[in-house]
């Protein structure tokens, strides 16, 4: 599961919608995993897979996360460079972290494999 968090700071332009949107399209896109976002005036909070643990009351879990900020000034939403490199900044991390989830997972698969064997 990955959670993407921007904080607007009463920032709503029409840019920074069309920026979340185009962030949901390539994750589900490029990674084939949906997304819920939850938004208000103040922040928006993507939160892509499932987290299927969450129902599981039998297991004890720990979540890892990883805190990286990505900064863009309110008015360079409207320079083409600086938002395409703020977009691909927060890409190229998803990417990163997509490609991290799934070794785990093929750990866990493996893993389990070995132990029933």
């Amino acid at each position: 599961m990955l959670s993407l968090k921007i904080n607007k700071n009463g920032h709503n332009s029409i840019n920074l919608h069309k920026t979340i949107k185009h962030i949901v399209s390539f994750v589900y896109e490029k990674m084939g995993v949906d997304a819920k976002v939850i938004s208000d005036n103040n922040s928006a909070e993507i939160n892509f897979g499932n987290d299927s643990l969450k129902e599981d009351d039998s297991y004890v879990f720990a979540e890892l996360v990883i805190k990286k900020r990505i900064k863009i000034k309110k008015e360079d939403f409207e320079n083409r460079d600086k938002l395409h490199s703020f977009i691909s900044t927060i890409k190229s991390f998803c990417e990163k972290a997509s490609e991290i989830e799934r070794q785990l997972d093929d750990v866990d698969f493996i893993r389990s494999k070995l132990t029933k064997e």
